[in-house]
């Protein structure tokens, strides 16, 4: 299997899990936002093991505000 394939499932199976232990604890807000997680991180394994796009695995954004904070 590729290993950005096997990256992205890996971290959609550690974000379920994370998602089922907020379950537990009754942090409700926490588990819609680990399955929202899972869901993307899904998405993307499927689409990067298609060929169709490879993902970065170390996604870094740049903050909107750091263009003034040399300012």
């Amino acid at each position: 299997m590729d290993t950005i394939v096997e990256h992205w499932i890996e971290r959609s199976q550690y974000d379920l899990d994370t998602a089922k232990a907020m379950l537990d604890t009754g942090r409700y807000l926490y588990v819609a936002y680990m399955c929202q997680q899972t869901v993307e991180k899904m998405l993307k394994a499927i689409i990067a093991q298609q060929g169709k796009e490879n993902f970065p695995i170390d996604s870094q954004f740049e903050s909107p505000c750091r263009n003034y904070s040399n300012q």
